[in-house]
C-alpha cells in the first residue's frame, strides 16, 4: 500500500514507532557513552531510571498501537507490524547492560 494512498492520520500513527524507536535509542546510545567514557556512577543510576521511563513509554506506546490497530482494521497488519519496531529496542538494551556489566 502506497504511504500517499494512506489517510494523513494512519500516515502519522505510522511514524510514530519509528519516532519512538530512535528517541529510545539515540538516548540509550548516549548514556552508555557518557558512562564508557567518565565510568561515572551517576551517569549509571541515570541510565537505569531511563531505561526504566523507556520501558513504560514503550510498552504503553505498544498498548495504544494494539488498540488502533483493532480500531483500524483496515489497517491493522500495517500498524501491527510498524509498531513491532519498537521490540528491536529489546535486544539492544540487553546487549548494552552486557556492556555496562563489563565495564563495572
Amino acid at each position: 500500500m502506497e504511504k500517499e494512498s494512506l489517510p494523513i492520520q494512519i500516515q502519522w500513527l505510522l511514524s510514530m514507532p519509528v519516532q519512538l524507536f530512535k528517541i529510545s535509542f539515540i538516548i540509550g546510545t548516549l548514556l552508555l557513552f557518557l558512562f564508557m567514557g567518565f565510568k561515572e556512577m551517576g551517569i549509571a543510576l541515570v541510565g537505569f531510571y531511563y531505561l526504566l521511563l523507556a520501558i513504560a513509554i514503550n510498552l504503553l506506546a505498544l498498548a495504544v498501537f494494539v488498540v488502533f490497530s483493532f480500531i483500524e482494521l483496515k489497517y491493522q497488519k500495517l500498524i501491527l507490524l510498524r509498531a513491532s519496531i519498537m521490540l528491536i529496542n529489546i535486544p539492544i538494551a540487553y546487549l548494552y547492560y552486557y556492556i555496562f556489566s563489563l565495564i563495572i
